[in-house]
């Protein structure tokens, strides 16, 4: 997926070093900003904005993940599932779902809390397992 330098985010500018990746991501619908037409390329991710990079990274590779039953039984392990964003529900349950992610601790999802380094690249690996890219 090739980007180019253009791109709808007010605050994204031709010359800076991630706006062909955020062009094309943004052409693949992989994000999308927010509301005022921002993308805020250095703030930090949630682990709920990381679920739905993910499984729109899914959709754009022509996969996605079917399930066989209530979405909600998937986050019934969470004792925290109702501080989900309505936004991201579907995406934290298809992520989970899909083995892509895990709760930060066996009864927590920690929707709001930042996604670390580690907990980024394990996501892209089990990620590019899903979509057989590796092994």
């Amino acid at each position: 997926m090739k980007g180019d330098s253009t791109t709808s985010f007010k605050d994204i500018k031709i010359g800076d070093w991630y706006v062909s990746a955020v062009s094309a991501a943004a052409k693949a619908g992989i994000i999308g900003g927010f509301e005022d037409a921002t993308f805020r390329p250095n703030d930090n991710i949630s682990r709920e904005q990381m679920a739905l990079m993910l499984t729109r990274a899914m959709t754009t590779a022509g996969k996605s993940f079917e399930l066989t039953g209530p979405s909600s039984a998937l986050l019934d392990s969470f004792a925290d599932q109702g501080n989900i964003s309505p936004w991201a529900k579907a995406a934290v349950t298809q992520a989970v779902g899909a083995g892509l992610m895990q709760g930060q601790t066996d009864s927590t999802f920690a929707s709001g809390a930042l996604a670390s380094r580690a907990e980024a690249i394990v996501m892209l690996k089990r990620f590019l397992q899903y979509e057989n890219f590796i092994n």
